[in-house]
């Protein structure tokens, strides 16, 4: 026989009183949402507890309190609300977790403190217990369930590098620490030096994993060949900028911090110089870049101007996206025929006009 216990939404109502009284006459206990901004005072031969997470019934030995997957599972709170039970002589009760709970990481108790503080006279009165960023990021299907915890190793190495990309994108290297990293995905200092022994070896990898998936990416759309090079250099052009537009100046000041990342930038470029003339030979030969150019001293050329850019830092003085637009979509066209220059300017309207 099933037995539920719903409150008004209200709080105060004796839910965990009740829940306690029938756990007596059950085996099994179920809390199905909510999280520790919750409070359930319970008063038995053991003294009085106020339990915040755990699920009333928690008392009797042949129970087995079930936390299920609507809770906002905070996982810190969890085990040190079981060790003031056991303090204070209580039996370890008998618990399980459902493997699609969500956790509630320290990034929502930050959110719920801050937004307090902004509404300020006008706040809501939150426990500031991180309760409603978790639900919201729970009901947009964001965060990390507890299934998560026992993936293999390179599942957990793929989120630390989106989240850690993420973060040194939009505020550089230097000011991202291991620690903030670590706080952020609710996994421990150790657990991520296990898997990245320091920033310079995750920020490489970071980087390898961003330049080895657009260079998948452009060789699939370059061997369609209903693309020509126009085509693709449009495509190139919409990648790199949607690149930069999301990245802070202070991201590519900080890469040239790091020089392991930097070798490997270098020699990625290098070969990435030697793909770019196979490209304009086939540019000439569809008929839109000109067969009168030495093409290998345009891209030296281009070289030294993008590195004239890095190391001039002239990113902090202009937007990254109008510099790369004059410095290779208009030098680009003027490789091109008439036919090319047709097709890229058709693009350059609708682009200005967009804007």
């Amino acid at each position: 026989m099933v037995k539920a216990i719903v409150g008004a939404n209200w709080g105060d109502e004796g839910k965990g009183k009740i829940t306690d009284m029938l756990a007596e006459e059950s085996d099994i206990i179920v809390r199905f949402q909510g999280g520790a901004n919750a409070g359930h005072t319970i008063i038995n031969d053991y003294g009085k507890f106020a339990l915040h997470l755990l699920p009333s019934g928690v008392f009797y030995n042949h129970t087995t309190s079930v936390i299920g997957n609507g809770v906002a599972l905070n996982i810190p709170y969890l085990v040190k609300e079981l060790k003031s039970l056991t303090d204070r002589n209580v039996p370890m009760p008998k618990i399980l977790v459902s493997d699609r709970a969500q956790i509630l990481m320290p990034y929502h108790v930050a959110f719920d403190t801050y937004e307090e503080a902004r509404l300020a006279g006008k706040s809501f009165g939150s426990t500031k217990s991180g309760i409603a960023p978790f639900y919201s990021d729970k009901y947009a299907k964001i965060g990390f369930q507890v299934n998560e915890l026992f993936g293999d190793e390179q599942e957990l190495k793929e989120k630390i590098l989106t989240s850690s990309m993420h973060e040194f994108l939009i505020h550089g290297v230097k000011s991202v620490r291991m620690d903030d990293i670590a706080n952020s995905l609710g996994i421990s200092k150790r657990t991520l030096y296990e898997i990245y022994s320091n920033k310079e070896e995750l920020l490489l990898e970071g980087v390898r994993l961003k330049e080895e998936e657009y260079d998948r990416h452009m060789t699939a759309y370059s061997l369609d060949s209903s693309h020509t090079v126009i085509d693709i250099i449009i495509e190139f052009y919409k990648r790199q900028v949607g690149y930069l537009s999301s990245a802070s100046p202070l991201f590519f000041t900080d890469l040239h911090k790091y020089a392991q990342v930097m070798a490997y930038l270098d020699k990625l470029h290098a070969v990435r110089r030697s793909y770019a003339l196979d490209f304009f030979t086939r540019g000439v030969r569809e008929g839109y870049f000109r067969a009168d150019v030495d093409y290998n001293i345009m891209l030296r050329l281009g070289s030294a101007a993008m590195e004239t850019v890095m190391k001039e830092q002239m990113y902090n003085e202009y937007d990254l996206k109008h510099i790369f637009h004059n410095v290779i979509l208009l030098n680009i066209r003027g490789l091109c025929t008439t036919e090319g220059i047709k097709l890229l300017d058709h693009f350059l309207d609708n682009e200005t006009r967009t804007q």
